[in-house]
């Protein structure tokens, strides 16, 4: 996942896999720079379309997307509680990831306040997966490696969708470093996306690395448990909600969603970018 080719493994457990979980297995979008547009293409916040906009993005969005204002509230100025008028109440941002799953993201007006969810095929409601408040609920609830596949499954899904790009910078704010985590491994990553939104200056770019997540690899790290992948405090043993046992975290809809996120990239282009990384999760001590 870095330039020199290294490779590089992000934090995962050695411990057993529960029936039916997905394998981290390599990728070859890690670092990737984003596809060359045509002539009349319009580039918009690390999208791709012609005329229309991808997946039905709410026009609140995709002007906030075009911003560079929005991306350094969103990511880097989130704890001074700015705002966005043009979202009201609610702008909803959702992401298809195959099979009638996706990834959905209440915004509002207040760019603190941001709700992750997951749509699933043959239900109404959404599942919760978390949320950013800066108040009540912990936003440390994706792995990296779960969040590199979706971003995959999701370029391959819509081809309008730059990978790394608009998905993985939105998704920034609730994918912690943990113990195993490589710094260096997801700023690279990251800096990709953040370069491929298009309107970020290098300096904006930088804050918004240092910032963005939470770097808890002091403290945190992930193990597998039956029930899923879960987040564990080193110092104390306790679990971190909402993905803990017994959490609000819906850990069987979640694992249907990556299993069909790791199908869909079975279809993917080989050789569409460089290799710098072989391993994003396969085990850490």
């Amino acid at each position: 996942m870095t330039g020199g080719g290294e490779t590089v493994t992000l934090a995962a457990s050695r411990q057993r896999s529960p029936p039916g979980a997905i394998r981290d297995r390599p990728t070859r979008e890690l670092g990737c720079e984003p596809r060359r547009v045509g002539l009349h293409t319009v580039r918009l916040g690390g999208l791709d379309f012609d005329g229309e906009c991808p997946m039905s993005f709410p026009a609140a969005f995709v002007e906030a997307a075009q911003s560079e204002e929005f991306w350094t509230a969103y990511i880097l100025d989130r704890g001074t509680s700015p705002e966005w008028p043009a979202f009201g109440r609610r702008c909803r941002v959702e992401v298809p990831t195959g099979g009638g799953y996706g990834l959905v993201f209440d915004l509002s007006r207040f760019l603190c306040q941001t709700d992750l969810s997951l749509r699933c095929p043959r239900r109404k409601r959404l599942a919760w997966l978390g949320r950013d408040d800066l108040a009540y609920w912990p936003r440390e609830v994706m792995r990296w490696p779960e969040v590199i596949l979706f971003c995959r499954a999701a370029a391959r899904v819509d081809s309008t969708l730059n990978h790394p790009g608009v998905l993985l910078a939105l998704l920034y704010r609730f994918t912690p470093l943990t113990a195993g985590d490589s710094r260096r491994a997801v700023w690279s990553l990251m800096r990709g996306a953040l370069r491929a939104l298009g309107v970020l200056s290098g300096r904006a770019i930088e804050r918004c690395l240092r910032v963005g997540t939470s770097d808890e690899r002091d403290g945190f790290a992930w193990r597998e448990e039956e029930c899923g992948w879960v987040l564990q405090d080193l110092s104390s043993g306790r679990y971190e909600f909402p993905r803990a046992p017994g959490g609000k975290f819906p850990f069987r809809e979640f694992a249907a969603a990556l299993r069909v996120a790791d199908a869909v990239t079975e279809g993917a282009e080989p050789g569409a970018a460089p290799d710098p990384a072989r391993d994003i999760g396969s085990g850490s001590s």
